[in-house]
């Protein structure tokens, strides 16, 4: 899947640039304190994904955009119903790791590539490897 990754520094209202550069102050992965986080969005079936990435590592990351938006904290939406039959926690934030960046050697960091974890759990991770 070949996305076009771009800062929103200049939207009125972008979600997913606000998310990524509120709720990410730091990049999990090679622990910049300065990520510039780039933002792209994909449709796949049924859900909205949101996609951001590491300028400085070139990591990858997403989220669906109810994920996002919070309008999966509540079994009102399709996919709060999901998130309930998956067993998962309504009001969480799931973020996938999709790619590490290339430069990445460290083999805790890669081994979180193609995983699944709460935004707390993530950024915990990636605090926790940084002090390394």
């Amino acid at each position: 899947m070949n996305m076009r990754f771009s800062r929103k520094d200049n939207a009125l209202y972008s979600i997913p640039q606000r998310f990524a550069d509120e709720r990410l102050p730091f990049c999990p992965i090679c622990g910049s304190d300065d990520p510039h986080w780039l933002t792209a969005e994909h449709q796949k079936l049924f859900y909205k994904y949101y996609y951001f990435k590491c300028e400085k590592c070139g990591s990858v990351f997403s989220a669906t955009a109810d994920d996002v938006s919070g309008l999966s904290g509540t079994t009102a939406s399709f996919y709060g119903k999901y998130k309930k039959y998956k067993g998962k926690d309504n009001r969480t934030v799931y973020i996938h790791v999709d790619q590490t960046g290339a430069g990445i050697t460290d083999i805790e960091k890669i081994s979180l590539q193609n995983r699944e974890l709460a935004l707390e759990d993530l950024l915990h991770i990636g605090e926790t490897l940084r002090k390394k």
